[in-house]
This record gives structure tokens, C-alpha cells and sequence, in this order.
């Protein structure tokens, strides 16, 4: 399945991979048509033996709102994204192999307007990922064009409306344009304060691209040497508050890599770590392609990130054997593997990960594509953060999309949704029990999505093919609900690649957040995930139980300690206690993500502060003033009030510091040269002074602010 690299041009073997099609067994009866193909590749299977069936379970109450059949708009690898794009609430994102993305309201149906759908020029296999990133408040899409099915391809982004805003050529020195298979991961990996859109071609290069302006990043792109399928992960993979991107690739024998990054690597694939800059952090060999993307969360519960990822069989395919092409393996943030299972198929299918037996751990789903003997057979294997098998069971036929986990049923554990070339399974989550069985004979090679809707269910949408994927051919998408009245649940896997940013991780949560209660004799820490914990005198008042879409950033307790408000990227408001909803910017459209948040002196307000010093004011917290409009060296990542309210401090993440109303200048850091950034700064009690607090801990005293140690 590989992009040959011969120094001067890529060169695609598909001669193993003939486009065939073939009917399902057990859609024949009715005449429907089941599709098998690896995501990426017009596979020809013939069949295989039956597999036995799992045993019988409670039925999901699963149906069926609405359903759309597209003649020629097919949908093959392009998973089903959720964004928000008008005033109809969520709708759905999704590639098409005519070349373009197709929009619509999860609702009903009914088709976004505006220039939708949007035209990319070249067929279309990667998965939409989205964020709000032009200043609208609604989504931006951005998507890679190209398939293996032809030449060239582009990095594209659309806004909410469906005009391109920006393409980037996926070019390297051998050619003007490569096609774009990978899903682009949305993240800020260089610390600019601008979220960053990064992915793998079917070229020699990864690129990593600034997502506002569209110009290439410093340092890149990335010389993979060799053809990148696999979607990347981005991850602080040192804890020091920094991204880095991890890729699965191909790797041709011999040098993969260039310049600072050479290194040797053996026939087959590899998974390597790129920090922000574009310089390779580390890599790990493997004897067989990774098509799969890396799915990453804290799997052995210390706090670190673990990575799974199945790998591919294209060397299995030829005849080599690989041993490593029907292996699911679990490696460190340090690339070194924790432990890995053979799963006697290959691991073509991307891992997801899941709390499957709802004791707030993360867990790890697998599906397989086939086996040696059996070209049609597919297994959904489950397994806990320790590689432990929790069940197996057969799917009805090879699984070439990738799983996902959500909680479909309020059991307080995840379910597994597993798309096949006979449809969507639904699995119970603890007993891999089939609970489900949706489209029976829709072709699936993607992932089906999970959404909180908007009228309190749960809803499941997928997109298949009538027959062969092909650029010509019939697409369905359907959307289902479930009728629970519960969370999705806090550690579920709902889309291909987690989340609309497709970031492919679970984040590991980290304290950002600390509020004191007022007679200073204890306090609560505030995690991304929402997570409170209380210390000292500090009462428990709850904790965010659901899936966030923004993590929260900063919190504030009131006046008597009853209470304290949580507070969301977007300006999402959760009180708790005592506290008082007054307002956010949760529905606003911001021009910068909101970084912190500080309360009035009677807890009856409080302030948010946005990344480019825009202040937002609710309750009887008032304006005095902002940074907004003024252009700043780096981002605002925090702010503080005055002990009466009439003032606060503003600081940005080298230092700086913006005094408003009576809040006095005690000094800054913006001329000391710092390690690492800014991230947050606390008052003194009279207001005389600050704290600077630094991400790797170090502390930075002005005013009457005592130094008492650092957190190194």
C-alpha cells in the first residue's frame, strides 16, 4: 500500500488491490449491497468463512429521524463531524469522493445554505475537523483533498458559510501537490496563541499551518520521506504545557527523515513525535505500515499519556508476514511500547478509547480487518489501560473504519459503535454484547458519530455507500437517536478522532484553576476536564459530569465560599453552590478563546478574559478597560481583580503586565528573559502586590507579594 520514494519521484502500487465488490451474506436476501475495503484502498475479498454470533442482549431503543441517499456524492473514508455553522444549531461536516464537503442540520436534514456544498477540487477521503478560529464564533472547517485514486491534493479551509478561506498545496521537492489522506489535528503546537491545522500527506512531507492566515508554520513542513496515512495526535507528551504532534507513516528501508531529523528505519511503518518547530522528538520502528491513527489518553492512570495504535497489512498482503500486522500496541510518551497484543487480524482500524466498564478509567477498543485465512472475518477486541483482554466478540465482516465509544444507554460506562461493510454494530460496552444492528448493507469504511442533540437525546449519525465507494456512486447518511436523558460520558471517544478538533486525544486533566475560600484555610483546584477537587475547609460542590467541547480554564469561589463558577474556553458558565449564573459568552462569537476569569469583591459579577485582553463583564462587575484593541507581543492568559473591584490586572504569557480602574503596577516580567511562558497571577489579599506563576512552576513576586518556593 505504499507511496514508493525513490529519491525523484512517488510512485503508487496498486496492482494487490483490484476494485471489486461483493455482496454481504447477510444483506443478499434482501438484495442490498455490502462493501469491503480498506479505508484508502478498492479491496477485493472473497468470502470467508461464517463467524459464530455473539450472544443475544437487551435490544438499544435506537430511531431512526431522518435519511438522506446522494446519488454521486459517496462517502468512503470521510467520517461525519459535528460543527456549528448558522443559527439551525449542530449539523453535520463531511468529504465526498466528488470532491466536495456536504453540510447538514442534525435536526433534520435540511442542507446548510450558504455556499454549501463546498468544492475542494480533488476527491475527497480525510475527515473534516473544525474550531471557530476567524473571529465569527461559528465553526471553520478544514479539510485534506486527494486520494489514492489520483494525483494531487491540498490542505483546504472553508468558513462557516462554505467559502474557502485558504489552500495549501501539499507539495514536496517532487512533486507541486500531493493528495491529503489524513484528518488535519487543530491545536496551538507552537505556542503563537493561534490554533495550528497539522497533517500527513501521501507525499514526502507533513505540514503544520497557521489556521487563521493559512501560511506554513516555522520549521515546517516535516520531511516524512515516505506516504502518511495515519490522522496525527497532538499531546504534551513532557507535561511542560506544550503540544507536540504524533503521527503513525510508511518508512521506506534506509534514511527516512531529513537534515536534523535523519534517522535509519526499517522496512515497514513508523510512529515518530514532532514537537512545534517541526524537529523530531523520537520515533519507533515498526515491520508493517501504519495506516491506523494513534489514539492517546492516560491509560496506566499516572497522570502521563499512553498511546494505542493497531498498524496496517500491506507487507502482510504481499506475503511477508509481518508479525506486527495484526498487533494493537500501547507506547509511552516517551515512545518506548508498554505492552502490545496479537489480535489474529490485522489492526488496520484506528484504536478509540473508552471508560468500558464505567470505573473511570480509560480502556481501549480494537476492531480487525481480516486475517490470513479469512478475508472477511473482522473482531472487536476490548482491552483495559493495562492490556488485559475484557472481551472479544466477531463483527459480521472485516471492520476497514474505526470504532467509538459513548455512553448510549446513561449506565454510566461507554457503549462501542463499530462500522463494518454490513452497516453500524453497537456493542455493550462491558460485555461486548451486540445491542444494536443499524443500515444493515450501507458499506461503512469510516466512523459513525455521537452528539448530544440539542431536543435531549442522544444522536448517532453515519454515512456509507450503496455498493462500491466510488466517485460516482450512491452516499447515505442517516441520523439516528437514543432516548437516554444522560451524559455521553466524560472519557467517551464520540467521533473519529475524538473531538471536532481532531485532536486524537482524551486530555490528560491538569489543574488550571485554584480558588481560595475566605478564611484562607483551604481551597479547590479546577481541572481541564472540569473536575473540582476540595482541599482543607473547602466543601465538595461538584465537579462538570459530562463531555466538555472547550476545557474549562480558570474558576472563581464567592464571597462566602458557598460557591464558585467554572469557566470554558468558549465562556461557558458552570456554577456550583452558592453561585449565581450572570451571563457568558458561551453563544457569543469571540475573536480569541476565553483564558481566566476573576469575581467581584461581593461575588455578585465576574469578569472573563479573552486571550487578546477582551474583558467581558456580567453581574455588577464593571468595565475599566482592556487590551482588545491594542496589539500584544503575546497572549493574555490570565487576569486578577482588585480586593474592591474597582480594577484589575491583566497578564500575558511572557509577562507583561496591563494595569485597569485602581489596579496599581507593582512591576513585570516582560524583559525578563523566561524559561517557560506566563500562565496565570494571583493578588495580594490588600492588593499591594502579585504572584506570576510560570508553566514549569518557577514564581514571580512584585509589590508586598511574599516569594514562598516555586512548584519545580
Amino acid at each position: 500500500m505504499v507511496m514508493h520514494s525513490d529519491g525523484v519521484s512517488n510512485r503508487w502500487d496498486l496492482s494487490s488491490y483490484p476494485g471489486l465488490r461483493r455482496r454481504h451474506p447477510l444483506a443478499a436476501a434482501a438484495g442490498l449491497i455490502g462493501v469491503v475495503g480498506l479505508a484508502g484502498f478498492a479491496l477485493g475479498l472473497a468470502p470467508g468463512a461464517a463467524r459464530p454470533a455473539q450472544a443475544a442482549a437487551p435490544a438499544l431503543n435506537v430511531t431512526l429521524v431522518w435519511s438522506k441517499t446522494l446519488p454521486g456524492v459517496d462517502f468512503r473514508a470521510s467520517s461525519p463531524m459535528p460543527a456549528t455553522l448558522d443559527s439551525g444549531g449542530t449539523s453535520v461536516v463531511i468529504g465526498s469522493l466528488n470532491g466536495s464537503v456536504y453540510a447538514f442540520h442534525l435536526s433534520d436534514g435540511s442542507a446548510v445554505g450558504g455556499a454549501w456544498p463546498a468544492a475542494t477540487g480533488h476527491e475527497i477521503d480525510s475527515t473534516p475537523s473544525v474550531d471557530s478560529v476567524d473571529g465569527s464564533g461559528l465553526d471553520d472547517v478544514f479539510i485534506g483533498s486527494g486520494s489514492y485514486n489520483g494525483p494531487g491534493g491540498d490542505y483546504v479551509s472553508f468558513d462557516h458559510a462554505g467559502n474557502k478561506r485558504w489552500q495549501v498545496a501539499a507539495k514536496d521537492p517532487n512533486q507541486a501537490s500531493a493528495a491529503v489522506y489524513a484528518t488535519m489535528a487543530l491545536g496551538d503546537i507552537n505556542g503563537d496563541g493561534v490554533p495550528d491545522a497539522t497533517a500527513g500527506s501521501l507525499g514526502l512531507d507533513a505540514y503544520s499551518i497557521n489556521s487563521a492566515t493559512g501560511g506554513v508554520n516555522p520549521g515546517w513542513p516535516f520531511r516524512t520521506n515516505d506516504t502518511v496515512f495515519s490522522s496525527p495526535s497532538l499531546v504534551d507528551l513532557a507535561g511542560n504545557g506544550s503540544l507536540d504532534v504524533v503521527s503513525g507513516g510508511d518508512s521506506s528501508p534506509g534514511v527516512n527523515f531529513t537534515g536534523a531529523n535523519a534517522r535509519s528505519v526499517q522496512q515497514g511503518g513508523v510512529l515518530y513525535a514532532v514537537n512545534g518547530a517541526g524537529q523530531l522528538i523520537w520515533y519507533h520502528n515498526f515491520d508493517e505500515v501504519l495506516t491506523s491513527s494513534p489514539a492517546v489518553g492516560d491509560l496506566s492512570g499516572n497522570g502521563t499519556p499512553e498511546i494505542a495504535v493497531g498498524t496496517g497489512f500491506y507487507w502482510a498482503q504481499q506475503g511477508d508476514h509481518p508479525v506486527d500486522s495484526t498487533k494493537l500496541f500501547v507506547l509511552d510518551s516517551r515512545g518506548n511500547v508498554v505492552w502490545s497484543q496479537d489480535l489474529g487480524g490485522y489492526t488496520r482500524p484506528s484504536p478509540a478509547l473508552g471508560d468500558l466498564l464505567g470505573n473511570g478509567r480509560e480502556d481501549v477498543v480494537e476492531a480487525t480487518s481480516g486475517t490470513t485465512g479469512c478475508s472477511t472475518c473482522g473482531d472487536v477486541w476490548a482491552f483495559d489501560g493495562a492490556g488485559n483482554k475484557l472481551w472479544e466478540t466477531a463483527a459480521p465482516d472485516a471492520v476497514f473504519g474505526n470504532p467509538t465509544t459513548a455512553d448510549l444507554t446513561g449506565g454510566g460506562y461507554e457503549d462501542v459503535l463499530v462500522p463494518t461493510g454490513a452497516g453500524l454494530r453497537i456493542y455493550d460496552g462491558k460485555t461486548g454484547a451486540e445491542v444494536a444492528d443499524l443500515a444493515n448493507g450501507i458499506g461503512m469504511q469510516n466512523a459513525a458519530l455521537v452528539t448530544q442533540d440539542a431536543n435531549g437525546t442522544i444522536g448517532i449519525t453515519i454515512a456509507g455507500s450503496e455498493g462500491a465507494a466510488t466517485p460516482s456512486g450512491t452516499g447515505e447518511i442517516l441520523h439516528y437517536e437514543v432516548k437516554t436523558g444522560a451524559p455521553i460520558g466524560a472519557l467517551s471517544w464520540p467521533m473519529f478522532r475524538h473531538d471536532p478538533r481532531a485532536t486524537g486525544t482524551i486530555p490528560t486533566p491538569v489543574t488550571v484553576a485554584m480558588a481560595r475560600t475566605p478564611d484562607g484555610a483551604g481551597y479547590w483546584l479546577g481541572a481541564t476536564d472540569g473536575r473540582v477537587g476540595a482541599h482543607g475547609d473547602a466543601a465538595a460542590l461538584g465537579s462538570v459530569t459530562s463531555s466538555l467541547a472547550r476545557p474549562v480554564v480558570g474558576m472563581a469561589a464567592t464571597a462566602d465560599g458557598k460557591g464558585y463558577w467554572l469557566v470554558a474556553s468558549d465562556g461557558g458558565i458552570f456554577s456550583f453552590g452558592d453561585a449565581v449564573f450572570y451571563g457568558s459568552t458561551g453563544a457569543e462569537r469571540l475573536n480569541k478563546p476565553i483564558v481566566g476569569m476573576a469575581p467581584t469583591a461581593d461575588g455578585k459579577g465576574y469578569w472573563l478574559v479573552a486571550s487578546d485582553g477582551g474583558i467581558f463583564s456580567f453581574g455588577d462587575a464593571a468595565f475599566h478597560g482592556s487590551t482588545g484593541a491594542e496589539v500584544l507581543n503575546k497572549p493574555i492568559v490570565g487576569m486578577a481583580a482588585t480586593p474592591d473591584g474597582k480594577g484589575y490586572w491583566l497578564v500575558a504569557s511572557d509577562g507583561g503586565i496591563f494595569s485597569f480602574g485602581d489596579a496599581a503596577f507593582h512591576g513585570s516580567a516582560g524583559a525578563t528573559p523566561l524559561v517557560r511562558p506566563i500562565v496565570g497571577m494571583a493578588a495580594t489579599p490588600d492588593g499591594g502586590g502579585y504572584w506570576l506563576a510560570a508553566a514549569d512552576g518557577g514564581i514571580f513576586t512584585y509589590g508586598d507579594a511574599g516569594y514562598f518556593g516555586t512548584g519545580e
